[in-house]
């Protein structure tokens, strides 16, 4: 599968968003960078939420920022790939994605080598533009990585396992374990660095990938109860109705 890389700018509305081990509050001029290299997990989106976006793929710009990848990014767990950017920042980037998606529109009416060179111009538009982001991270963050608190530290990598363990372990006791921390301290610890107790937070990542699943078209509750763990569509559907107020299938209607 093509690695992809860009940003996404919210534009209107509101979100929260777990971006690489950090609870982030999005915001009208809130900048999230977009690259493999980091972790995202979307937890909320009010309704009235837009964002504009560009991306391209990794080999078109892993050339220009290769000689600065250690210099950026020195340690991933430290880079925090999300920052606010003010109003003129904000008209400005979406401009630029505004004339570069108008430039893609108007493509297919080009004759065979004006396509071309139009693509290229696009192309390198997508690379200065990103430049341009990267830089604004680079002005944002400190010279030199401040070290995770223990609370950061643990918080990280219970989302990280979290995300990759959901479907086998939704008990705290079993994050709990793996961190070789009692269940009381182990849910002291996340709640008083996120706010969320751990079984909210087992609660959210099931329930946010039980409906990302079940909008996809044409696919059975069943399907989706076996794909999360749950040992039958019963169970599922009486998890996912105590914790939304709908069954699968009311939820599935609802999004039509």
């Amino acid at each position: 599968m093509e690695q992809k890389v860009g940003f996404t700018l919210c534009t209107r509305g509101s979100a929260e968003m777990v971006v690489n081990g950090t609870v982030c509050a999005i915001a009208p001029g809130s900048l999230i960078l977009r690259t493999p290299l980091f972790f995202y997990m979307e937890t909320s989106r009010s309704d009235d939420y837009e964002e504009c976006a560009m991306s391209t793929a990794l080999e078109y710009v892993q050339s220009l920022i290769a000689p600065y990848t250690a210099q950026m990014f020195p340690n991933n767990m430290h880079f925090i790939p999300f920052l606010n950017v003010d109003k003129d920042k904000m008209d400005y980037i979406r401009q630029k994605i505004g004339l570069d998606g108008r430039r893609e529109a108007s493509l297919n009416a080009l004759p065979q080598l004006q396509r071309s060179l139009a693509q290229a111009i696009i192309l390198r538009e997508k690379q200065t533009l990103f430049m341009e982001v990267i830089m604004l991270f680079l002005q944002n963050q400190p010279a030199v990585p401040t070290k995770r608190s223990r609370q950061e530290a643990l918080f990280h990598d219970f989302i990280v396992t979290l995300v990759n363990s959901y479907v086998e372990h939704r008990d705290v006791a079993w994050y709990a374990d793996r961190a070789s921390l009692t269940v009381r301290h182990f849910s002291f610890m996340i709640r008083r660095h996120s706010d969320r107790t751990p079984m909210e937070w087992i609660t959210l990542v099931t329930l946010t990938h039980a409906k990302r699943l079940l909008s996809q078209p044409g696919v059975q509750v069943k399907e989706v109860a076996d794909r999360l763990g749950f040992p039958e569509q019963f169970t599922f559907r009486k998890y996912f109705k105590r914790y939304t107020g709908l069954s699968p299938c009311e939820f599935q209607k609802q999004g039509k």
